[in-house]
Parts: structure tokens; sequence; C-alpha cells
């Protein structure tokens, strides 16, 4: 039997990750918005000057462009007059669907997703959906709400060590987490849940394009004593290698380009005490 070739397939793949930026959502509704402020100025100069204006409309397509305009009594001109649809049933009816449909739209654009309010959420909504609620939580280790007397009687004298990896789970708004922790020797005295970049921005140039909104690149930096930034706390940080970026530290943005985020204040806090406690002055990002 002769055996049928089968037919090559196709297939098409989009990228519209750009439809979940925020800047271009506010960009779009605010395209949105002074469109829906044309035709509602339009509409609203109809009322007056409707009458008049359609004797004139009707002659648009014998008449010049710029004759007309002085001509016509809506204050935005030929645009006006003709914006409400010369007045026809059914250019009318279709202005009056634009209107609503831009109304629909910029409500979408402005809207915040769950995505983005989750940004907002206390630090327990990052927690992975994956673990179930009913599956037993590791306890947490002995400094992470910070150094306590008892804490610091039990260490030993060998110095304590800053880290920060990059995970392969995403929190529940899909930012890639980030893990910020404390050692001795071995032992872990704490581990603080954190971003770095955003979560298109993961596979960009780490060391050499500052402003891509790139995680922090690997390596070893010097670590400044927490101070003051506004409502903030920022811990300067300082590359020991050649890049050309800067301007980087530890502070509690949500999500913050290329610095090390905690979202949560309780974490922040707790590691500022670490590291003034301890004059701890250095991280290494791991990966």
């Amino acid at each position: 039997q002769k055996q049928k070739t089968p037919l090559p397939s196709f297939k098409l793949n989009l990228d519209i990750k750009f439809l979940e930026d925020r800047r271009f959502r506010i960009a779009l509704g605010f395209a949105f918005v002074v469109l829906t402020i044309t035709f509602f100025m339009s509409f609203t100069f109809f009322i007056f000057n409707g009458v008049h204006d359609f004797s004139v409309v009707e002659s648009l397509g014998e008449v010049s462009f710029y004759l007309l305009a002085d001509e016509v009594d809506n204050d935005w001109g030929v645009l006006g007059a003709t914006g409400p649809g010369a007045m026809t049933p059914r250019r009318a009816r279709c202005q009056w669907c634009c209107l609503m449909l831009a109304g629909v739209l910029l409500q979408g654009c402005l809207r915040r997703s769950p995505a983005e309010q989750a940004l907002t959420a206390p630090a327990q909504a990052s927690i992975p959906a994956a673990i179930s609620e009913s599956q037993p939580q590791e306890p947490p280790p002995p400094g992470q709400l910070g150094p306590t007397p008892e804490l610091i009687a039990n260490l030993s004298q060998a110095p304590l060590s800053l880290s920060a990896r990059r995970t392969e789970d995403e929190r529940q708004d899909g930012e890639r987490l980030w893990k910020l922790e404390l050692h001795q020797d071995d032992r872990r005295l704490a581990s603080w849940e954190a971003v770095s970049g955003f979560a298109s921005s993961q596979s960009l140039d780490r060391r050499w394009s500052p402003g891509n909104g790139a995680p922090l690149p690997s390596g070893n930096y010097s670590l400044g004593l927490p101070e003051a930034l506004g409502d903030d706390i920022w811990l300067t940080l300082t590359p020991r290698f050649e890049t050309t970026r800067s301007g980087l530290g530890i502070h509690g943005c949500n999500p913050g380009s290329g610095c090390v985020c905690l979202p949560d204040r309780t974490s922040l806090e707790a590691l500022a005490s670490w590291v003034k406690t301890f004059q701890i002055q250095s991280l290494t990002v791991l990966n």
C-alpha cells in the first residue's frame, strides 16, 4: 500500500509577555483616557453645534478640509464635528460602542492583576502554592527574627557568613524566589525570602548592562552597615569584581531591579540587626 506522506505542521509561537508589563498597560490605559476624553468633548460640543455642523460635514468629500475648518462651530473643528459620526444612526451607534469599549479596556488596563496584588501581600503570600497548607512546615532557623541573647551566648567564635542564591521556585506573584541566608560554619542561623530582578529579566546580562532590570550578579560584595532611607532600610553593596553596574544594595523593594529586595519588613529588620551586631561586612551571591 502507498503510504501517505504526513503534511508538515506549523506552530506559531507569539511572545506576548509584554502584555503582562504594567508599564505597557498603563501606557495603553493613558491612550484610552485621551481617546475617551476626545469622544466625550466631541459629543458634548455636538449637542450645541450639531445641527449647523451636520450640513457642513455633508460636503466633506466635495470641499477642501481646510475650508470646512472655518465653517464648523465645533470647538474641536472638523474632527469634533465628524467625531459623533455626522449623526447618521449607524455611525452614532458605532461611536457609542467605541466609547464604551474604551472604558472597558481602560478599566482592564489600570486594574491591578492578582499577581500585582500579591506584591503587597504579607510575607505568608510568598510561600509557593505547591506546598500544601496541611503539610507540616519546617521550623524557622533560630535567628530568623534577629540575634537574641540566648542565641548569641550559644554561638562560637567563628565568623558569620551572609550569602544569597537564586532558587528555581517562584512566588505566587510570578517573581523568582531568592534566599538570603546567614550561616556560622555549617549551621544556618537565618533564611529570608528575597527577590532580585523582575520575572522577565532573569536571563538578561547581569554584569555588564546597568538599567536592564537584571538580578544581582554573582560574586563577592562588600556590605555596608544599615542606614535609613526614608521609611526604608538600606545596606550598600559594593562589587569586589569588575562591572559597570552600581547603586546596588539590600533594602525593602518588591521587586527592585538589580538590588536584593526583602519584601517582608520583619526580615529586613532582622538582617539589619545581625549586620549591626556582628559587623558583617560581606555578601556572596552564589548563582
